[in-house]
């Protein structure tokens, strides 16, 4: 029976092992059904070859979807899915049908077996299983080409101008089929093509490729792939309300969204931690071979490059991961960006203080300006622009004293400027004029 079973299995097809022929009545032993029945070896034989169909039965009517197999499944997947499942479900509804279960059960239900009962309301989960999903494989069938066509050679160029029709047809099949009209059937088929949306998407960059390839475009894929996921979650909420306009408030649709956008929202997610890293890596890049100057230089600049050292060393980690970065389902990643944000962060504290040192070293407007230039974006990062908000506010204010010392220095002089000896008084003039424009407009000009 194994063997014929495993057949079956080879074939997608669920083959029920019958039992042998002379244990049944008019088999060719030629015993009736009453004989059959007083035979307690040969009912038990029966008996067993029900509690086996049983098992099996329950294993294919338990798995109502591809959800059992769900990883990147995609809606062509699930399609095929209802088609096998149809299929086998019809073969296990002939079997049966057949005329030796019908004589097993009939000496079941002579002799009073207990499983009797339990087989017979299971006979009929099978038939309203096998209606249920001949129904949703003839309306999803159509949708194959539609799928197809949307999903094979799109491009992140193009693949917003496919969901418009994609959800359109299932709006349309969702008015027909009354076993389509359920959030669960529904909830399902979004999630696979959630997957072939996230499929798309991952084609044009491997996780393991983020730091190896040029920068903007990495960038690129990755902002789009969140304008294409977002344009999914979009494209649904449109159809939502066109389902409520067409079907009435009953037939709306109303998948649960946590769920039918959960791998979605992940991806995105992921994505953002990648551009997130790509900026870092930016940012820190200016420390590269950075000179400090001021009255402690040496050894400031002693201590970022070896801050730097340091951030090339977590960089480093996370350019050679082995996994893909962008699969949802590989956890790891969670793990070691949160490792290389939490170094990042540690570095930026001590950033904070080395600038600070550096300005109470030499608290001069110019000096601090100077200080300040050398580490371009990393000012702007949110830890840092913490750290040295007051010591931003005290550079703020020291400008504001410099514009007044110089507009003093402008309306006490301007009619009689000071003049080199060796110059021209209208040349000198200009030249002192100068002077006073650039040292009113140096401070700004950093920034």
């Amino acid at each position: 029976s194994q063997a014929y079973i495993m057949v079956g299995l080879t074939r997608g097809r669920t083959l029920l092992p019958l039992p042998p022929r002379d244990v049944l009545p008019g088999g060719s032993s030629g015993h009736s059904e009453r004989a059959v029945m007083k035979d307690k070896d040969r009912v038990h034989i029966l008996e067993n070859s029900v509690v086996m169909w049983t098992r099996q039965i329950k294993a294919v009517v338990k798995q109502e979807s591809s959800t059992e197999t769900l990883g990147e499944i995609g809606i062509l997947e699930e399609i095929e899915f209802w088609k096998n499942r149809a299929q086998n479900l019809s073969s296990l509804f002939d079997q049966l049908q057949g005329d030796r279960v019908k004589k097993v059960l009939k000496v079941l239900e002579a002799s009073k077996s207990s499983y009797f009962t339990a087989f017979v309301r299971l006979c009929k989960d099978v038939s309203v299983n096998k209606d249920e999903a001949i129904d949703l494989y003839r309306y999803l069938r159509p949708l194959r080409r539609v799928f197809r066509r949307c999903f094979d050679g799109v491009t992140l160029h193009s693949i917003l101008q496919t969901f418009p029709p994609i959800f359109h047809c299932l709006l349309l099949a969702w008015g027909q089929s009354k076993h389509f009209q359920q959030q669960h059937r529904l909830q399902n088929l979004l999630e696979r093509i959630g997957n072939d949306v996230i499929s798309v998407c991952r084609k044009y960059l491997k996780g393991q490729d983020v730091l190896k390839l040029p920068r903007e475009d990495v960038r690129w894929v990755l902002r789009r792939s969140v304008v294409v996921c977002a344009g999914l979650r979009s494209a649904y909420f449109d159809f939502k309300q066109q389902s409520e306009a067409m079907y009435g408030e009953k037939l709306m649709w109303a998948a649960q969204e946590f769920v039918v956008f959960g791998r979605i929202d992940i991806f995105i997610e992921r994505c953002h931690d990648l551009l997130d890293l790509l900026d870092t890596i930016d940012d820190f890049d200016v420390l590269n071979g950075v000179v400090v100057g001021g009255p402690r230089g040496r050894k400031l600049t002693r201590l970022v490059r070896q801050i730097d050292t340091e951030f090339q060393f977590s960089a480093n980690q996370v350019a050679n991961i082995e996994y893909d970065a962008l699969d949802v389902s590989v956890k790891e990643f969670d793990d070691d960006f949160y490792a290389f944000r939490t170094s990042a962060r540690n570095l930026e504290r001590r950033l904070s203080a080395i600038v600070s040192e550096g300005l109470d070293a030499d608290p001069s407007l110019r000096g601090a300006c100077a200080l300040l230039s050398v580490f371009g974006p990393l000012l702007k990062r949110k830890i840092m622009t913490a750290q040295l908000s007051v010591l931003m506010a005290r550079l703020v204010s020291n400008s504001q004293d410099e514009l007044a010392v110089v507009q003093d220095l402008f309306l006490k002089q301007k009619d009689s400027p000071p003049v080199h000896d060796n110059m021209p008084p209208i040349a000198g003039a200009l030249v002192w004029a100068n002077g006073l424009k650039e040292r009113a407009t140096y401070a700004p000009t950093q920034f």
